[in-house]
């Protein structure tokens, strides 16, 4: 009752006046008023629960939330959890006063006219905001609104205790900020996919989608397209056909533009042909129009490189021996997964089975560079069940790598160890599908397996000997590319983590290959002897002396914090593993 009624004293304040009360120590209700502001708080940076009590904050300072510095996120929130599959929330009017209380509000409609502060069904005091509508038709609780319904409460407390259903009009609020709220290309999409599972009807998911839209357009660079095709065109084709079509004719202006996202888009909707896991039959020929509009999109001669390209990794896809005399081709194209780059030609060299479980076949294609240089690029040709979930997982892990990479905390920690972020990015390496359990995985160049350098301090010191590396900066970058896929591997939950599946460059970059186990799988004997992520503490230890505490631990610390403030992001591409992993 001491909190119900601290609560009520509360109602009706703005955000501005909430923090102006939390700040007067001695004023009453001040600690209360802290504890709000400090769950807003919790919300922005880390929203990882949201339940009824959450919901009700953001609904209350809506207003002031979505007209804020970080109006996009709250936005984005309202969009992800108040859809109508939430239905309506009860409140319990056990005395005549709580009974007063929730009439003084309603107006002659029942609909809320100002702020009140009702009791739950479990006794938790909830906020009643301006616009919520009692909708109980329960006989005499349809004439309690506005003036004339005060004679009727002496009927309505004979029937004390009594729960009633009051419903709020999200859909209204959400078709009104979306044109107002800017959304950057995270937010965009996070509100994607947040569409492409909820139950909006058709306005509300056509407001979404217009905003993501002329966020897709005009705030996302092309990198970031490429990074998140893959998970884009599932939700692209789970939205409603209405909703879908803005986003696609925004992606389809910028892939005109561009021949890698083009590419890139292209690799994305065949990947799921002719069947996949994850995209129903009817959502799947929407996505089919969606490749026929990408194709239509292309110049004369992107298209020519996009019908190279298809003969050439369907003529991979159906080789029966280890010849590659068959893959020759006229036109260049872009290499898949390396889009940046075009294959010119195949490197003279006979391909070599690798020996592992599924024995891909390793080979080499000669490519020319952005800059115009040519060099060659290794791919291995992998036959796997479940290759299009192991690509999904790898562009998981870039796109995490770039969030902690372009973090302005982290460059100044990378900064005062003296190593330069784009030292990390060494260890990426992308997988494209080609066929439904057929893919082309990238090979990182002079990068080694753990079972073949151990002890690791002795190949770091070799290798920085040869290369006149300082062996301090080559250690640290160990050091650190360990904190960092520890955070990361940790957080996807990576299994089957032996040696042979971590690898080091040459430059001292480790990182992690073969992503077949998510989600806290694994096999054998790793079930029972291994933790929630592989970590070498005696290598790092031994490689990294008195710098462990700054170069691991810190580092550690900081990836934490870092992916933690994109949590929602983050859900939303495990929710699409976890369907993969089926």
């Amino acid at each position: 009752r001491q909190a119900l009624e601290a609560a009520r004293r509360l109602a009706g304040l703005s955000l501005a006046e909430l923090d102006a009360r939390a700040a007067q120590e001695d004023a009453e209700d001040a600690g209360v008023a802290h504890a709000v502001l400090e769950q807003l708080w919790a919300l922005e940076r880390c929203p990882c629960h949201f339940g009824p009590s959450e919901r009700e904050l953001l609904w209350r300072f809506r207003s002031d939330l979505l007209t804020g510095p970080s109006a996009a996120n709250w936005f984005v929130l309202l969009a992800e959890e108040f859809d109508l599959a939430h239905g309506p929330f009860s409140i319990c009017m056990a005395t005549e006063e709580d009974l007063a209380e929730v009439q003084r509000v309603l107006s002659r409609d029942l609909i809320v006219l100002e702020e009140a502060v009702a009791v739950g069904p479990e006794g938790q005091s909830i906020l009643l905001c301006p616009g919520d509508e009692l909708v109980s038709n329960d006989g005499v609780l349809q004439d309690i609104g506005g003036e004339a319904g005060r004679a009727n409460l002496h009927y309505v407390a004979r029937r004390l205790p009594i729960t009633v259903d009051f419903q709020r009009d999200s859909a209204s609020e959400v078709i009104r900020w979306a044109p107002l709220v800017v959304l950057s290309a995270t937010h965009a999409f996070r509100a994607l996919a947040a569409l492409s599972r909820s139950s909006w009807p058709l306005p509300v998911a056509m407001a979404i989608a217009t905003a993501v839209a002329e966020a897709l357009e005009s705030r996302c660079p092309d990198e970031t397209l490429i990074a998140f095709s893959s998970s884009l065109v599932v939700w692209l084709a789970r939205i409603p056909a209405a909703a879908q079509r803005p986003v696609e004719q925004s992606l389809l202006r910028r892939a005109q533009a561009s021949e890698d996202l083009l590419t890139c888009l292209y690799w994305a909707c065949r990947q799921h042909e002719p069947h996949s896991p994850v995209i129903a039959l009817q959502t799947s020929r929407r996505l089919a129009n969606f490749r026929e509009n990408i194709l239509r999109a292309a110049s004369g001669l992107v298209y020519e490189h996009l019908c190279a390209a298809r003969d050439f990794y369907d003529s991979l896809v159906a080789m029966e021996s280890d010849n590659l005399d068959d893959l020759s081709f006229d036109t260049p194209f872009r290499c898949a997964p390396c889009f940046g780059t075009a294959v010119v030609g195949l490197v003279q060299e006979p391909p070599k089975r690798m020996q592992s479980k599924t024995a891909p076949l390793l080979f080499g294609v000669r490519v020319r560079r952005v800059d115009g240089s040519e060099g060659t690029q290794q791919l291995l040709c992998k036959r796997e069940e479940d290759i299009l979930k192991q690509q999904h997982v790898c562009a998981l892990f870039a796109q995490m790598l770039q969030q902690l990479l372009d973090d302005q905390c982290m460059q100044a920690h990378l900064l005062s160890l003296g190593l330069e972020a784009a030292t990390f990015q060494a260890g990426q390496h992308r997988i494209q599908t080609i066929y439904p359990g057929v893919g082309v995985v990238e090979v990182v160049p002079e990068a080694y397996t753990l079972s073949k350098v151990r002890p690791v301090l002795d190949f770091l010191w070799a290798r920085a000997r040869e290369s006149a590396r300082p062996i301090s900066q080559v250690a640290r970058t160990y050091g650190v590319s360990s904190a960092l896929w520890f955070a990361m591997s940790f957080l996807v939950g990576l299994g089957d983590r032996h040696s042979d599946n971590v690898m080091i460059t040459e430059a001292g970059t480790f990182f992690h290959i073969d992503f077949g186990h998510i989600l806290g799988r694994d096999v054998g004997l790793f079930r029972h002897v291994s933790g929630p992520a592989r970590v070498d503490m005696k290598e790092i230890r031994s490689v990294l002396g008195d710098d462990i505490e700054q170069a691991f631990f810190e580092t550690l610390r900081l990836a934490f914090n870092i992916l933690r403030s994109e949590s929602r992001l983050l859900f939303e591409q495990l929710f699409l593993a976890a369907e993969l992993d089926r």
